[in-house]
């Protein structure tokens, strides 16, 4: 049975993987720190950095709630994924500069959100691009009929395809109106069928 997912869904699946991908390279730049700085990386180790991945996370949910990197419209799109991603990594990376400068000196370390921010973008990067890959496989798209082959349901079928064109696929077009046959001219396979415009 094909997996079908509502937009919210998907988005939910997104923020979850995302949020473990974070935290796994939070994890990853705190063992850079410690092989950098002659550190043992063991369990005293970890419990001292554990706010880091708090902190980190929070700044991640913010700076993607203001970059939008969420909205459907960027979420299926492979170019715009890599750059609203890059915004939010450097969004992330000002609002712990910011944070460092007001800090007391040497109470926070200069290059963790610069190695979580490196490794981040390669692995959220390539994860977001599988997915789209996976949404573009139609069998995992949520199915759509649009009643009305005019000029309504074409601009429908339009912003359908240009606000998550990956979260459906549209088969076709009911309409009673005989005229309306072969159109939208985009779907070549709609026709009339008993004074019904469908698929073959």
């Amino acid at each position: 049975m094909p997996l079908s997912l509502r937009p919210t869904e998907h988005k939910t699946v997104l923020i979850v993987v995302d949020l473990v991908l974070v935290n796994l390279t939070t994890l990853l730049a705190l063992w850079i720190m410690a092989v950098r700085g002659d550190r043992s990386f063991d369990r005293v180790y970890f419990v001292d950095q554990v706010e880091w991945f708090f902190f980190i996370s929070a700044l991640w949910l913010l700076s993607t709630f203001l970059n939008g990197f969420y909205d459907a419209r960027q979420i299926t799109r492979p170019t715009a994924v890599s750059l609203v991603l890059l915004r939010t990594l450097a969004l992330i990376v000002l609002a712990y500069l910011v944070i460092y400068f007001f800090s007391p000196p040497n109470s926070l370390p200069r290059g963790i959100v610069l190695y979580q921010g490196a490794t981040g973008f390669v692995l959220i990067g390539l994860w977001h691009q599988f997915y789209i890959w996976f949404l573009g496989r139609q069998g995992f798209a949520r199915k759509v009929i649009i009643v009305g082959a005019g000029w309504a349901g074409q601009t429908i079928a339009e912003a359908i395809e240009q606000q998550a064109g990956s979260h459906y696929h549209i088969l076709g077009f009911v309409d009673d109106d005989p005229s309306l046959q072969g159109l939208p001219r985009k779907y070549s396979n709609v026709r009339v069928r008993d004074g019904w415009s469908g698929l073959r």
